[in-house]
């Protein structure tokens, strides 16, 4: 009884918890250049990857199952944000939200690539 009260608890926890989705059209990759000191990207390619907000954890359908554990915010306005994070394999990462007039970007940056996500409206 005690197990079925807990799973129905953590049940209502799920279901309550606010849950945003956003969904992207195109990636550009990024290797990291010590002699240029700066991200070097690729061309852009079309996409169709979406992405799971729920409290602190972002949630990918990309190819690898992405999943992000945000853990301290280092910048948010109502613009942009952008957090400490570690990824599915315990890495860690910068992960950032930027919504513009013109354009919205999803970013997950490692050690030596970054992934930006273009997003729809």
């Amino acid at each position: 009884m005690k197990k079925l009260l807990l799973i129905l608890c953590l049940l209502i926890s799920f279901i309550t918890t606010a849950q945003e989705s956003i969904e992207s059209y195109a990636l550009q990759v990024g290797h990291w250049n010590e002699y240029l000191e700066k991200f070097v990207y690729d061309e852009v390619r079309s996409c169709d990857v979406k992405f799971l907000l729920q409290g602190d954890v972002i949630i990918a359908n990309d190819v690898a199952k992405s999943i992000y554990y945000t853990y301290e915010t280092i910048h948010n306005d109502e613009l942009a944000a952008t957090w400490k994070a570690f990824d599915e394999e315990r890495r860690n990462v910068i992960v950032s939200l930027y919504f513009g007039k013109e354009l919205s970007v999803f970013t997950v940056i490692y050690d030596d690539v970054c992934y930006k996500y273009f997003l729809t409206e």
